[in-house]
């Protein structure tokens, strides 16, 4: 029955003719025609069995193969279609290196879920004025999610307020650095700043006031300023910070109080502060710590044990004997970008230079 059944289909056929010399070239050759142009048809004439396929699915799947090879050609010839746009952050970072900007990818969790770009400027980057070059400042303003780190101790606060005022910063390193509390004023405005590095620079505690609008900081550095309980006050403001570093500060236990309200901080450093055991207790409410570094303090080794018995996933770096690893110890120093759960993927030197 299936034979004879099908047997009863018709099936379309092209039309056969005898094609004359302008058709073919050659007298007397058969050339399939379109049903509906009468012209001769370019797919029998490759797909036909001289051409290998004798069956209907394979002759179909050689048909669509066909008709894509055409669009992509058709494509590339048409003037009209614009070419493959090129990448404009590529363009950008290349343009940096070759001015010997250091540019890194860092993937740092505490500050953006996105990936981020650390770059580095030096010395040969400022001018007499101590300013950037402003070529350099546009180069700068369209890299995304940017830390910019400066490697210049002479660098001033002209630098700092030129950085802030041009270019959407997410981070800014500027330690050991000759600013002051001008370019903390106007990093106060920049509502997308994240991490702030300005260890070493000695500024006091009132620069600092400028930045208590910034809550949406995560990371702040400023060991050996003057950062000291009456900042800490309203430093618990700051619901977001993760990273906290106040090494050699005038920090004491009633500083320590108030910092025990941040509910999502991860690393403290409180290395050289005038804390001592009375801060034990509010240490222990920050069930979020990673690292808590108390070296150079007055804890006592009792008040050590207990700070590393209740706060198990924390590592307690202090002068206590630490040669025995313990079940808590992560290892690495989480305040530096690249190291503890962050990785840095430099840029490919080899990569082709902009046409």
């Amino acid at each position: 029955m299936l034979r004879f059944a099908m047997r009863r289909i018709p099936i379309h056929r092209p039309k056969r003719h005898r094609a004359s010399d302008s058709d073919s070239g050659r007298p007397g050759r058969a050339v399939a025609n379109d049903a509906s142009s009468g012209r001769p048809c370019v797919a029998a004439e490759l797909l036909g069995p001289r051409a290998g396929f004798t069956d209907r699915a394979g002759r179909a799947v050689a048909v669509i193969a066909l008709l894509l090879g055409l669009l992509s050609t058709s494509g590339c010839s048409d003037p009209a279609i614009p070419s493959r746009p090129v990448d404009e952050l590529s363009r950008t970072l290349r343009a940096l290196r070759r001015r010997g900007v250091h540019v890194q990818e860092v993937v740092e969790p505490r500050l953006s879920d996105r990936p981020c770009w650390l770059a580095r400027v030096f010395a040969e980057h400022f001018d007499r004025n101590d300013r950037l070059d402003d070529d350099l400042l546009q180069l700068l303003a369209k890299v995304p999610q940017l830390i910019v780190e400066i490697r210049f101790p002479e660098a001033s606060d002209a630098a700092v307020v030129e950085l802030a005022d041009r270019v959407p910063l997410l981070g800014l390193a500027a330690e050991a650095t000759k600013i002051t509390a001008r370019s903390l004023r106007t990093l106060g405005r920049v509502r997308s700043l994240r991490l702030l590095k300005v260890d070493d620079t000695g500024l006091p505690a009132a620069a600092f006031v400028h930045l208590r609008n910034l809550e949406q900081m995560r990371m702040l550095y400023a060991s050996h300023t003057g950062l000291d309980d009456s900042v800490a006050a309203w430093l618990k403001r700051w619901r977001d910070l993760r990273a906290l570093k106040l090494a050699f500060t005038p920090i004491t236990d009633a500083g320590v109080r108030s910092l025990a309200e941040l509910p999502r901080l991860e690393f403290l450093g409180l290395r050289g502060t005038r804390i001592t055991n009375a801060s034990v207790p509010a240490l222990l409410r920050l069930k979020r710590l990673r690292y808590l570094d108390v070296r150079e303090t007055g804890l006592t080794r009792e008040a050590i044990d207990e700070l590393e018995l209740y706060l198990e996933h924390c590592r307690v770096v202090s002068d206590i004997d630490t040669a025995t690893v313990r079940r808590n110890d992560a290892g690495g120093d989480p305040f530096r970008l690249g190291n503890e759960g962050t990785h840095q993927k430099p840029l490919d030197t080899n990569a082709p230079p902009e046409q």
